[in-house]
């Protein structure tokens, strides 16, 4: 492939019914691209879509450590605001666990306490189903493994 000083060059497309043609934006391989809420990048690498969505966590943290909030209303904070911003892009994503758990720690950190639990809870009873003694508070792993499909490489 040829960078853009090499090789410079311009495509232009026409939108809908608008006859002005539109220059599509050149990009270097290891530059990425927000399409759809998913952060790509030519080269396959998906540092940018981890920086984003560990700063969705980083800005969930900042808010609920400091808030005033019952368990069940940070459980539904959690479950209602943070968790599709996390899973959204999943589908289009192959990270690892460790990356998953990196991503989501500085929630955790902010989300556990306000359940009465803390890092040193066994995943286990956060994880299982009430009718077996847990909480089933679902964590990003499991929501990742949820949204994998058999046509995706998820490792």
């Amino acid at each position: 492939m040829s960078t853009n000083s090499y090789a410079p060059s311009t495509l232009q497309l026409t939108t809908g019914y608008d006859t002005q043609p539109v220059t599509v934006p050149r990009i270097a391989t290891t530059e990425a691209f927000q399409t759809l809420g998913v952060y790509i990048m030519p080269s396959g690498s998906q540092t940018k879509q981890i920086e984003v969505l560990r700063l969705y966590a980083q800005h969930y943290h900042d808010h609920l450590q400091p808030a005033i909030l019952t368990p069940s209303e940070a459980y539904w904070s959690y479950t209602l605001y943070l968790r599709p911003k996390l899973t959204y892009p999943l589908p289009c994503s192959s990270l690892t666990a460790d990356r998953c758990h990196m991503i989501q720690a500085p929630a955790l950190a902010a989300l556990l306490p306000k359940l009465h639990l803390n890092c040193h809870s066994p995943r286990a009873m956060c994880m299982q189903a009430q009718n077996m003694g847990g909480c089933r508070y679902l964590i990003y792993i499991e929501i990742r493994d949820m949204a994998s499909s058999p046509y995706l490489l998820v490792t």
